[in-house]
Protein backbone atom coordinates (compact mmCIF):
# COMPACT_ATOMS: atom_id res chain seq x y z
CA UNK A 1 0.00 0.00 0.00
CA UNK A 2 1.33 3.60 -1.22
CA UNK A 3 0.69 7.06 0.45
CA UNK A 4 0.15 9.80 -1.80
CA UNK A 5 1.50 12.82 -1.01
CA UNK A 6 0.67 15.91 -2.58
CA UNK A 7 3.09 19.39 -2.21
CA UNK A 8 2.09 22.71 -3.74
CA UNK A 9 4.83 25.05 -4.47
CA UNK A 10 5.70 27.88 -6.82
CA UNK A 11 2.06 27.22 -8.45
CA UNK A 12 3.05 23.97 -9.24
CA UNK A 13 1.59 20.79 -7.98
CA UNK A 14 4.11 18.39 -7.43
CA UNK A 15 3.30 14.84 -6.24
CA UNK A 16 4.86 11.45 -5.46
CA UNK A 17 4.58 7.92 -3.76
CA UNK A 18 6.05 6.74 -0.56
CA UNK A 19 5.73 3.72 1.86
CA UNK A 20 2.93 4.24 3.77
CA UNK A 21 4.79 3.51 7.48
CA UNK A 22 4.02 5.70 10.02
CA UNK A 23 3.37 8.98 8.12
CA UNK A 24 2.76 11.97 10.47
CA UNK A 25 -0.86 11.67 11.54
CA UNK A 26 -3.93 9.83 10.11
CA UNK A 27 -3.53 7.48 7.35
CA UNK A 28 -5.96 6.46 4.47
CA UNK A 29 -6.32 3.46 1.52
CA UNK A 30 -7.07 3.80 -1.90
CA UNK A 31 -7.01 0.89 -4.35
CA UNK A 32 -5.19 0.70 -7.44
CA UNK A 33 -8.20 1.74 -9.79
CA UNK A 34 -8.78 4.65 -7.15
CA UNK A 35 -5.27 5.61 -7.15
CA UNK A 36 -5.41 5.76 -11.17
CA UNK A 37 -7.86 7.76 -11.32
CA UNK A 38 -6.75 10.45 -8.68
CA UNK A 39 -3.50 10.27 -11.00
CA UNK A 40 -5.31 11.09 -13.76
CA UNK A 41 -7.47 13.94 -12.71
CA UNK A 42 -3.90 15.72 -11.08
CA UNK A 43 -2.43 15.29 -13.95
CA UNK A 44 -5.00 17.47 -16.09
CA UNK A 45 -5.09 19.80 -13.22
CA UNK A 46 -0.90 20.20 -14.00
CA UNK A 47 -1.37 20.78 -17.61
CA UNK A 48 -3.80 23.39 -17.03
CA UNK A 49 -1.70 25.21 -14.85
CA UNK A 50 0.86 24.89 -17.42
CA UNK A 51 -1.36 26.61 -20.20
CA UNK A 52 -1.54 29.27 -18.04
CA UNK A 53 1.39 30.36 -16.68
CA UNK A 54 2.76 30.32 -20.74
CA UNK A 55 0.26 32.58 -21.63
CA UNK A 56 0.90 35.28 -18.65
CA UNK A 57 1.82 37.66 -20.92
CA UNK A 58 -1.89 38.02 -21.73
CA UNK A 59 -2.60 38.58 -17.93
CA UNK A 60 -2.82 42.18 -17.08
CA UNK A 61 -1.82 43.28 -13.23
CA UNK A 62 -4.42 44.94 -11.72
CA UNK A 63 -3.89 48.87 -12.36
CA UNK A 64 -4.33 51.38 -9.07
CA UNK A 65 -4.35 55.09 -10.30
CA UNK A 66 -4.27 56.01 -6.14
CA UNK A 67 -0.98 55.51 -5.16
CA UNK A 68 -2.28 55.28 -1.19
CA UNK A 69 -4.89 52.68 -1.86
CA UNK A 70 -4.51 49.63 -0.20
CA UNK A 71 -3.20 46.54 -1.87
CA UNK A 72 -6.66 44.54 -1.23
CA UNK A 73 -8.31 47.57 -2.98
CA UNK A 74 -10.23 46.43 -6.64
CA UNK A 75 -9.65 48.79 -9.68
CA UNK A 76 -12.84 48.80 -10.89
CA UNK A 77 -13.98 50.74 -7.54
CA UNK A 78 -13.16 55.11 -8.76
CA UNK A 79 -13.11 58.07 -7.05
CA UNK A 80 -13.38 60.88 -9.06
CA UNK A 81 -13.53 63.50 -5.71
CA UNK A 82 -12.04 64.84 -3.89
CA UNK A 83 -8.37 64.20 -5.31
CA UNK A 84 -5.40 65.96 -3.61
CA UNK A 85 -5.89 69.39 -5.01
CA UNK A 86 -9.00 69.71 -3.40
CA UNK A 87 -10.07 71.41 0.40
CA UNK A 88 -12.90 70.38 2.59
CA UNK A 89 -14.32 72.66 4.89
CA UNK A 90 -15.23 71.94 8.64
CA UNK A 91 -19.33 72.29 9.04
CA UNK A 92 -20.36 72.86 5.40
CA UNK A 93 -21.34 69.98 2.85
CA UNK A 94 -18.50 68.51 1.35
CA UNK A 95 -19.54 66.43 -1.97
CA UNK A 96 -17.76 62.97 -2.47
CA UNK A 97 -17.96 61.46 -5.84
CA UNK A 98 -17.08 57.87 -7.35
CA UNK A 99 -18.07 54.79 -9.95
CA UNK A 100 -19.31 51.65 -8.80
CA UNK A 101 -19.40 48.86 -10.86
CA UNK A 102 -21.93 46.22 -11.36
CA UNK A 103 -21.07 43.40 -8.86
CA UNK A 104 -21.20 45.43 -6.03
CA UNK A 105 -24.58 46.67 -4.37
CA UNK A 106 -23.46 48.83 -1.72
CA UNK A 107 -20.84 51.43 -0.76
CA UNK A 108 -19.72 51.98 2.65
CA UNK A 109 -18.20 55.67 2.30
CA UNK A 110 -15.99 57.10 5.22
CA UNK A 111 -13.48 60.08 6.37
CA UNK A 112 -10.26 59.09 7.65
CA UNK A 113 -7.18 60.54 9.14
CA UNK A 114 -4.15 59.36 11.55
CA UNK A 115 -4.79 60.95 14.72
CA UNK A 116 -1.74 60.06 15.11
CA UNK A 117 -3.55 56.29 15.09
CA UNK A 118 -5.56 55.62 11.87
CA UNK A 119 -9.31 56.81 12.97
CA UNK A 120 -12.30 56.70 10.36
CA UNK A 121 -15.32 58.44 10.35
CA UNK A 122 -18.62 56.90 8.66
CA UNK A 123 -20.30 59.40 5.68
CA UNK A 124 -22.63 56.95 4.99
CA UNK A 125 -23.89 54.19 2.78
CA UNK A 126 -25.01 54.09 -0.64
CA UNK A 127 -27.09 51.31 -2.50
CA UNK A 128 -26.64 50.71 -6.36
CA UNK A 129 -24.00 50.95 -9.03
CA UNK A 130 -22.50 53.14 -11.64
CA UNK A 131 -22.00 56.87 -11.01
CA UNK A 132 -22.21 57.63 -6.95
CA UNK A 133 -22.60 60.99 -4.87
CA UNK A 134 -22.81 61.93 -1.02
CA UNK A 135 -22.22 64.62 1.13
CA UNK A 136 -19.79 64.97 4.15
CA UNK A 137 -20.27 67.41 6.58
CA UNK A 138 -17.15 67.40 8.91
CA UNK A 139 -18.26 67.99 12.63
CA UNK A 140 -17.23 71.12 14.21
CA UNK A 141 -16.76 69.73 17.52
CA UNK A 142 -14.16 66.97 16.48
CA UNK A 143 -11.24 67.63 18.05
CA UNK A 144 -9.46 66.07 15.08
CA UNK A 145 -10.01 69.02 12.82
CA UNK A 146 -8.25 70.92 11.31
CA UNK A 147 -6.42 67.93 9.53
CA UNK A 148 -3.69 68.35 6.69
CA UNK A 149 -3.95 64.93 5.86
CA UNK A 150 -7.58 63.52 5.44
CA UNK A 151 -8.73 60.83 2.66
CA UNK A 152 -11.96 59.05 1.48
CA UNK A 153 -12.31 55.33 1.77
CA UNK A 154 -14.88 53.73 0.01
CA UNK A 155 -15.10 50.08 0.37
CA UNK A 156 -17.87 46.98 -0.56
CA UNK A 157 -20.89 47.70 1.93
CA UNK A 158 -20.92 43.60 1.59
CA UNK A 159 -16.81 43.02 1.79
CA UNK A 160 -15.01 45.35 3.63
CA UNK A 161 -11.59 44.12 3.07
CA UNK A 162 -12.22 45.71 -0.49
CA UNK A 163 -11.75 49.17 -0.51
CA UNK A 164 -10.17 52.05 -2.82
CA UNK A 165 -8.48 55.51 -1.08
CA UNK A 166 -8.48 59.02 -2.24
CA UNK A 167 -5.63 60.85 -2.50
CA UNK A 168 -4.89 63.00 0.94
CA UNK A 169 -6.20 66.59 1.04
CA UNK A 170 -6.43 69.16 4.08
CA UNK A 171 -9.86 69.41 5.71
CA UNK A 172 -9.86 72.96 7.03
CA UNK A 173 -11.80 75.14 9.26
CA UNK A 174 -13.84 77.89 8.05
CA UNK A 175 -14.28 81.30 8.28
CA UNK A 176 -16.93 83.14 10.14
CA UNK A 177 -18.61 82.14 13.80
CA UNK A 178 -18.68 78.60 14.39
CA UNK A 179 -17.48 79.04 18.04
CA UNK A 180 -18.34 82.07 19.42
CA UNK A 181 -15.51 84.31 17.89
CA UNK A 182 -14.79 85.77 14.71
CA UNK A 183 -11.48 86.63 13.09
CA UNK A 184 -11.90 89.81 11.40
CA UNK A 185 -8.04 90.42 10.16
CA UNK A 186 -6.31 89.12 8.00
CA UNK A 187 -9.21 89.24 5.05
CA UNK A 188 -10.13 86.16 3.00
CA UNK A 189 -8.09 86.77 0.42
CA UNK A 190 -5.11 89.01 2.11
CA UNK A 191 -1.77 89.17 2.20
CA UNK A 192 1.31 89.44 4.66
CA UNK A 193 4.80 90.33 3.96
CA UNK A 194 7.67 89.08 5.49
CA UNK A 195 9.34 91.35 7.83
CA UNK A 196 6.43 93.41 7.83
CA UNK A 197 3.89 94.14 10.60
CA UNK A 198 0.40 92.36 9.78
CA UNK A 199 -2.50 92.87 11.85
CA UNK A 200 -4.94 90.71 13.77
CA UNK A 201 -8.29 91.66 15.50
CA UNK A 202 -10.94 89.83 16.51
CA UNK A 203 -14.64 89.67 17.60
CA UNK A 204 -15.28 87.20 20.29
CA UNK A 205 -18.26 87.10 22.10
CA UNK A 206 -17.22 86.89 25.61
CA UNK A 207 -13.98 88.02 26.04
CA UNK A 208 -11.52 85.49 28.18
CA UNK A 209 -8.54 87.22 30.31
CA UNK A 210 -5.78 84.84 28.17
CA UNK A 211 -5.63 84.25 24.70
CA UNK A 212 -3.58 81.84 22.00
CA UNK A 213 -3.19 83.22 18.44
CA UNK A 214 -1.63 80.27 16.07
CA UNK A 215 -0.63 80.38 12.48
CA UNK A 216 -1.35 76.92 10.17
CA UNK A 217 -1.04 76.46 6.78
CA UNK A 218 -3.69 74.27 4.84
CA UNK A 219 -4.28 72.65 8.30
CA UNK A 220 -0.98 72.17 9.61
CA UNK A 221 0.22 73.56 12.48
CA UNK A 222 3.27 76.26 11.66
CA UNK A 223 4.19 78.07 14.94
CA UNK A 224 2.54 79.75 18.05
CA UNK A 225 1.82 84.25 17.24
CA UNK A 226 1.44 84.61 20.71
CA UNK A 227 -0.19 83.57 24.31
CA UNK A 228 -1.19 85.54 26.96
CA UNK A 229 -3.48 88.38 28.25
CA UNK A 230 -4.93 90.59 25.21
CA UNK A 231 -7.60 93.12 25.99
CA UNK A 232 -8.10 94.66 23.13
CA UNK A 233 -9.03 91.91 20.87
CA UNK A 234 -6.34 93.19 18.62
CA UNK A 235 -2.31 91.84 18.02
CA UNK A 236 0.74 93.22 15.62
CA UNK A 237 2.60 90.69 14.29
CA UNK A 238 6.20 90.97 12.89
CA UNK A 239 6.27 88.21 10.39
CA UNK A 240 9.24 86.36 10.48
CA UNK A 241 11.30 85.74 7.30
CA UNK A 242 11.75 82.29 8.24
CA UNK A 243 8.32 81.25 7.51
CA UNK A 244 7.79 80.14 4.27
CA UNK A 245 5.89 82.29 1.67
CA UNK A 246 2.75 80.43 -0.31
CA UNK A 247 -0.84 80.35 0.01
CA UNK A 248 -3.61 79.05 2.48
CA UNK A 249 -2.09 80.64 5.68
CA UNK A 250 -5.44 80.42 8.20
CA UNK A 251 -5.02 82.20 12.04
CA UNK A 252 -6.35 80.52 14.67
CA UNK A 253 -7.43 82.69 17.62
CA UNK A 254 -8.39 81.47 21.23
CA UNK A 255 -10.16 83.00 23.90
CA UNK A 256 -10.09 81.17 27.09
CA UNK A 257 -12.54 81.68 29.57
CA UNK A 258 -14.34 80.09 32.67
CA UNK A 259 -12.02 78.45 34.06
CA UNK A 260 -9.42 77.26 31.07
CA UNK A 261 -12.54 76.35 28.31
CA UNK A 262 -11.46 78.26 25.03
CA UNK A 263 -13.71 79.87 22.37
CA UNK A 264 -12.23 79.87 19.27
CA UNK A 265 -11.91 81.18 15.63
CA UNK A 266 -10.23 81.07 12.43
CA UNK A 267 -9.46 83.75 9.35
CA UNK A 268 -9.90 83.03 6.30
CA UNK A 269 -7.29 81.81 3.77
CA UNK A 270 -4.70 84.55 2.81
CA UNK A 271 -1.39 84.78 0.99
CA UNK A 272 2.39 85.05 2.78
CA UNK A 273 4.64 87.08 0.39
CA UNK A 274 7.96 87.95 0.22
CA UNK A 275 8.45 90.90 -1.13
CA UNK A 276 12.32 91.49 -1.65
CA UNK A 277 11.15 95.01 -3.50
CA UNK A 278 10.60 95.98 0.30
CA UNK A 279 13.37 94.38 1.81
CA UNK A 280 15.46 97.67 2.21
CA UNK A 281 12.84 98.61 4.62
CA UNK A 282 13.45 96.25 7.88
CA UNK A 283 11.23 94.63 10.34
CA UNK A 284 13.04 96.81 13.00
CA UNK A 285 12.41 100.05 10.93
CA UNK A 286 8.82 99.27 10.62
CA UNK A 287 8.02 98.60 14.28
CA UNK A 288 9.50 101.77 15.26
CA UNK A 289 7.35 103.83 12.65
CA UNK A 290 4.16 101.92 14.54
CA UNK A 291 5.46 102.53 17.86
CA UNK A 292 6.24 106.42 17.06
CA UNK A 293 2.64 106.30 15.84
CA UNK A 294 1.51 104.55 18.79
CA UNK A 295 0.41 106.04 22.37
CA UNK A 296 1.20 104.49 26.04
CA UNK A 297 3.46 102.02 24.21
CA UNK A 298 0.31 100.45 22.59
CA UNK A 299 1.34 100.14 18.86
CA UNK A 300 -1.49 100.70 16.39
CA UNK A 301 -3.55 97.27 15.74
CA UNK A 302 -3.37 97.37 19.81
CA UNK A 303 0.02 95.35 20.62
CA UNK A 304 1.28 95.73 23.97
CA UNK A 305 4.92 95.69 24.10
CA UNK A 306 5.69 95.57 27.92
CA UNK A 307 4.33 92.79 30.24
CA UNK A 308 4.37 92.55 33.83
CA UNK A 309 5.12 88.86 34.68
CA UNK A 310 4.14 89.23 38.68
CA UNK A 311 1.20 91.65 38.19
CA UNK A 312 0.71 95.26 38.74
CA UNK A 313 0.82 95.13 42.57
CA UNK A 314 4.39 95.08 43.51
CA UNK A 315 5.55 94.82 46.83
CA UNK A 316 8.23 96.46 48.68
CA UNK A 317 11.19 94.02 48.89
CA UNK A 318 9.79 91.48 46.26
CA UNK A 319 11.66 90.64 42.69
CA UNK A 320 9.56 91.62 39.64
CA UNK A 321 10.44 90.88 36.18
CA UNK A 322 9.52 93.09 33.42
CA UNK A 323 9.12 92.03 29.95
CA UNK A 324 9.33 93.38 26.33
CA UNK A 325 9.61 93.19 22.66
CA UNK A 326 12.70 93.61 21.87
CA UNK A 327 12.21 93.49 18.45
CA UNK A 328 10.92 96.77 19.14
CA UNK A 329 14.43 98.49 19.88
CA UNK A 330 16.68 98.77 17.39
CA UNK A 331 19.80 98.81 19.91
CA UNK A 332 21.56 96.48 21.95
CA UNK A 333 20.66 98.09 25.02
CA UNK A 334 17.62 100.04 26.56
CA UNK A 335 16.89 101.98 29.29
CA UNK A 336 14.16 101.37 31.99
CA UNK A 337 12.36 103.80 34.08
CA UNK A 338 9.78 104.08 36.20
CA UNK A 339 7.22 107.22 35.57
CA UNK A 340 5.00 108.59 38.16
CA UNK A 341 1.07 109.14 37.82
CA UNK A 342 1.82 111.96 39.95
CA UNK A 343 3.46 114.72 38.98
CA UNK A 344 5.04 115.56 42.29
CA UNK A 345 6.81 112.37 42.37
CA UNK A 346 10.24 112.06 40.44
CA UNK A 347 11.31 109.28 38.17
CA UNK A 348 12.79 106.13 39.64
CA UNK A 349 15.46 104.89 36.92
CA UNK A 350 15.74 101.33 37.36
CA UNK A 351 18.55 100.75 34.86
CA UNK A 352 20.30 103.38 32.54
CA UNK A 353 21.92 100.44 29.98
CA UNK A 354 19.90 97.04 30.64
CA UNK A 355 20.73 94.53 27.89
CA UNK A 356 18.33 94.45 25.15
CA UNK A 357 17.39 90.97 25.30
CA UNK A 358 13.66 90.79 26.51
CA UNK A 359 13.64 90.66 30.82
CA UNK A 360 14.67 92.42 33.61
CA UNK A 361 14.17 91.61 36.87
CA UNK A 362 14.56 94.19 39.87
CA UNK A 363 13.91 94.83 43.57
CA UNK A 364 10.75 96.88 44.71
CA UNK A 365 12.98 99.62 46.94
CA UNK A 366 11.26 101.14 49.94
CA UNK A 367 12.25 104.34 48.47
CA UNK A 368 9.94 104.18 45.71
CA UNK A 369 7.17 105.09 48.18
CA UNK A 370 4.16 103.59 49.27
CA UNK A 371 1.06 102.89 47.53
CA UNK A 372 2.30 105.05 44.95
CA UNK A 373 1.59 104.45 41.59
CA UNK A 374 4.10 104.33 38.25
CA UNK A 375 4.46 102.86 34.77
CA UNK A 376 7.23 100.97 33.61
CA UNK A 377 8.79 103.04 30.77
CA UNK A 378 11.56 101.29 28.59
CA UNK A 379 13.44 103.35 25.80
CA UNK A 380 16.46 103.23 23.85
CA UNK A 381 19.45 105.24 25.18
CA UNK A 382 19.44 107.14 21.90
CA UNK A 383 17.93 110.82 21.92
CA UNK A 384 14.45 110.81 20.00
CA UNK A 385 14.39 106.88 20.22
CA UNK A 386 11.31 104.84 20.36
CA UNK A 387 9.25 105.01 24.18
CA UNK A 388 6.86 102.46 25.46
CA UNK A 389 4.77 101.92 28.51
CA UNK A 390 3.59 99.77 31.01
CA UNK A 391 0.23 99.76 32.45
CA UNK A 392 -0.05 101.10 35.88
CA UNK A 393 1.55 99.65 38.96
CA UNK A 394 0.96 99.87 42.50
CA UNK A 395 3.99 99.58 45.07
CA UNK A 396 2.95 98.16 48.57
CA UNK A 397 4.05 97.47 51.77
Amino acid sequence: MKKLVIVFTAGFLIFWSIPIRSFATAEFSVSTSMLAQLYEALQRVTEQISELTSENSSIQPSKNIFPTNSLTSPDNIIILSPTAADIFWVGQSNKIVWKVPQRISLSKVEGCMKIPNLHCDLVGYVAGHGDKFIFWTPDPQALWFPNSETWIRISDGDNQSEYVDSGHFPVLMPHGNIDGLVVDFPVVGGTWRLGNMERIQWTPETEGPYTHIALYKLGQYIRTIYAGKSEENKFAWIVPRDIPAGNNFQVEVIEFINGGNGVSGWSGLFSVLNDRASSSTSSVSVALDAYNEAAAGVARFGRRVIFLKNGNQWKHGTVQTIIWDKSVFSGRYVKITLVPTDSKYKDVVVSRLAHNDGDFSVTVKKEWGLNTKYKVKIAAPEVNSVVSESDVIMIER
